[in-house]
């Protein structure tokens, strides 16, 4: 939606409302950063990472191999980003640097990868960037400049700016993904202008009763022309990402809001709380209610007395 108005005859604003669905995603996958840091190596160092973790490396000075289904090169600017649907491990190898130790900055997030969306069940395990993407004027290289600069001066609020910029880093790594030539699915819907619009309406409405046919209108292709296109670049046939999209939503309301069952259900385009929760449980092994209970018994939460 867009509207337009006109100032004084000759000033034009224009304001756009709209949804971003990475963001959306990102959200429901529980994107956080937990930790930055710059680390100063001058022998080999190794880490060990759980399931839900991932970790980039931005290599600030000298050379490094980095040791993860296989060796990585670094030099100064490369970055990487390493995650696993299970539990890994890594190695740090430092190349001689003339007596001098190398600098890399590392971020630490948690990513609920094992949750049923083509993001994460697509994303590779290890992405490379290489130097021209921090070097260029994209956002990346700037935000790499900010997070070094916040972590060598260590003003008051660098636990709270740090891991924000960390954040944003993740983002950018996800952005210049396409620009390497190594999209993975659902990452590559987004860049392709059909099936984006029809991701956009499907967050904007999920309790909508689409169609495939009018999904197809949406993006402006035939009904097999389009189904063909989602599930090669998304990952999933258009109903069925609706259908985890709906769930996936729903299990994220019920975790933060704490939401009745059968408003979860009214926001999924169930039309009774027995058929939402049966669906519920098939995808995530467990009932909207065990959601809200374990919820009610997390620290911190309150129950209100009438």
């Amino acid at each position: 939606m867009s509207v337009k108005s006109s100032l004084l005859g000759h000033i034009d604003v224009v304001t756009s409302i709209f949804m971003d669905v990475l963001g959306d995603v990102l959200g429901v996958l529980g994107l956080k950063a937990t930790a930055a840091s710059v680390l100063t190596l001058t022998t080999d160092y190794e880490e060990e990472r759980t399931a839900n973790e991932s970790v980039a490396y931005i290599l600030l000075d000298g050379k490094c191999v980095i040791e993860f289904q296989g060796d990585t090169s670094l030099l100064p600017g490369d970055a990487l980003l390493l995650g696993d649907t299970k539990h890994f491990v890594h190695r740090i190898n430092p190349e001689p640097n003339d007596g001098k130790p190398i600098r890399l900055i590392q971020c630490v997030f948690r990513l609920k990868r094992t949750l049923p969306h083509p993001l994460p069940k697509y994303f590779p395990a290890r992405l490379n960037l290489e130097a021209c993407y921090l070097t260029d004027e994209t956002e990346l290289g700037r935000m790499v400049d900010l997070l070094d600069g916040e972590l060598i001066n260590s003003l008051p609020g660098i636990n709270y700016t740090g891991l924000r910029l960390a954040e944003i880093i993740f983002v950018e790594m996800l952005r210049r993904c396409s620009l390497e030539g190594t999209q993975p699915r659902f990452l590559a819907g987004l860049t392709d202008s059909s099936i984006l619009r029809t991701l956009l309406v499907m967050h904007r409405e999920p309790a909508k009763s689409w169609q495939v046919a009018e999904l197809a209108r949406e993006a402006g292709l035939s009904r097999s022309a389009f189904s063909s296109r989602f599930h090669n670049l998304v990952g999933e046939p258009p109903l069925t990402y609706l259908r985890y999209w709906r769930l996936l939503k729903a299990r994220l309301l019920l975790q933060e809001e704490a939401i009745s069952v059968w408003e979860a259900a009214r926001i999924a385009g169930y039309q009774s709380s027995g058929g939402f929760s049966r669906a519920f449980s098939r995808l995530f092994g467990g009932t909207p209610s065990t959601i809200l209970k374990a919820k009610s018994n997390s620290p911190g939460h309150k129950t209100l007395k009438k």
